[in-house]
């Protein structure tokens, strides 16, 4: 239980911390690279600016955590609910989210090139200008999601449900995959 512990720039790379607690504490600049953090509790957690790269968040708990700037290439992330996360500018090209709940995250500025993005749910989680390059986002629930100045090109998004979501200003290209318009329901700014 590491639910009172400051972890601020601790270097914890490859530490297997299953089911852990890391609550509400500062944690800010932690490395924590490679490390097994499966089913961990982050609640709350301020981990901005953290290196999480390659570590396994599979079923882990982040709701509203502030993962702000923080670099999460190839991390998987498989499962993981972050309801309400702060996620702008974090690095998390390469990484897996499929099946996470993402509902209510800010991921405004993220890298999200050739992420696993697979049946994730997205509603009202803000993309804005955010870069989705190869993203695999199949089925993806994308309903009341913003996508302002979103970079799309050579994105997946076949089976997406992109009702009610803002497409204003979003860059896309000829290998940008779109799901049948029956997803596009109320959308705005389609392309």
């Amino acid at each position: 239980d590491l639910s009172r512990a400051d972890l601020s720039g601790v270097d914890l790379s490859g530490v297997d911390l299953r089911i852990t607690e890391i609550l509400g504490i500062p944690n800010r600049g932690a490395k924590l690279n490679g490390a097994n953090l499966r089913g961990a509790n982050l609640n709350k957690a301020d981990i901005r600016g953290a290196g999480l790269i390659g570590a396994n968040l599979i079923e882990s708990r982040l709701i509203r955590a502030d993962l702000s700037s923080t670099d999460l290439k190839g991390a998987d992330l498989r499962w993981t609910q972050l309801f309400g996360a702060e996620l702008r500018n974090a690095d998390i090209r390469g990484a897996d989210l499929s099946g996470a709940q993402l509902g209510f995250v800010d991921l405004t500025g993220a890298n999200l090139n050739a992420t696993k993005l697979r049946s994730t749910h997205l509603q009202y989680a803000n993309l804005s200008w955010a870069s989705l390059q190869v993203a695999d986002l199949i089925g993806a629930d994308l309903r009341h999601a913003t996508l302002r100045g979103a970079d799309l090109r050579g994105a997946d998004l076949r089976e997406s449900d992109l009702r009610m979501a803002n497409l204003r200003s979003i860059e896309w290209d000829n290998s940008t995959w779109w799901p049948i318009n029956s997803k596009f329901e109320g959308a705005r700014n389609i392309p």
